[in-house]
């Protein structure tokens, strides 16, 4: 639950920072200084209609809003691992492109990069749809930093971001094998043709076990971290 004290303090400095009276806030935000006074002394808090640009108005992230202090940037990623994370996907677009052609088809065949970026494809589309791609990576930097200062409601966000990742993958990873099984069954009936064609369409398990298993360590790390009580208190 969001602490409206620290929070409302929190959101007085900021305003503070950037030189804005309560009235010049709330007009800012069309709404009566009153409503901001209310937010600023805690018997109120933001709602979610006006938390986004409320955070832009004050310079901060709509985590450090809920936590109601600042988020030290460390414990964010960087915009290059961001970069870098897009890059690769446009890499694997490419070779699954490639695998299409005639010099790579038997790789593709094999490899069934379509399947791999499929997967991949959904995961980040249920993330993004949730709003949890923000979160998803912050896990990340939550996950493995040598010390955490960041508030238990960022945490649980991560997690969730995280689970919600797992679920994507393996889902999707079902739904592939059983739309390849139910194409493969319509075409193939001849029993030998079908058995090396299974091992095919079961790749999309394989990839989603994969990727599901690179999430795992960073899921419990942050669950320890919760369990354990390392992060600030909302």
């Amino acid at each position: 639950m969001m602490d409206y004290t620290k929070t409302g303090s929190f959101i007085a400095r900021m305003r503070k920072k950037q030189g804005l009276t309560q009235r010049q806030l709330a007009e800012r935000l069309n709404l009566s200084d009153k409503t901001v006074s209310k937010w600023e002394t805690g018997r109120s808090a933001p709602d979610n209609s006006v938390m986004v640009e409320l955070c832009e108005v004050l310079k901060i992230s709509v985590n450090e809003l809920l936590c109601g202090e600042t988020i030290p940037e460390d414990v964010y990623i960087s915009r290059a691992g961001i970069l870098t994370g897009f890059l690769l996907l446009i890499v694997i677009l490419a070779v699954t492109l490639l695998g299409l052609t005639e010099g790579y088809r038997y790789i593709a065949w094999y490899l069934d990069p379509v399947s791999f970026v499929y997967i991949l494809a959904v995961t980040v589309l249920v993330l993004y749809i949730s709003g949890m791609i923000p979160d998803f990576f912050r896990a990340f930097g939550i996950g493995y930093a040598k010390r955490v200062t960041v508030c238990e409601n960022v945490v649980k966000r991560a997690l969730t971001a995280i689970k919600t990742a797992l679920s994507a993958l393996l889902l999707s990873g079902a739904l592939s094998f059983a739309t390849g099984f139910i194409l493969l069954t319509k075409v193939q009936t001849n029993m030998e043709d079908i058995f090396p064609s299974m091992g095919v369409a079961m790749l999309p398990i394989f990839y989603a076990i994969l990727l599901a298993l690179l999430l795992l360590p960073t899921k419990v790390r942050l669950k320890k971290l919760l369990l354990d009580g390392k992060c600030a208190r909302n």
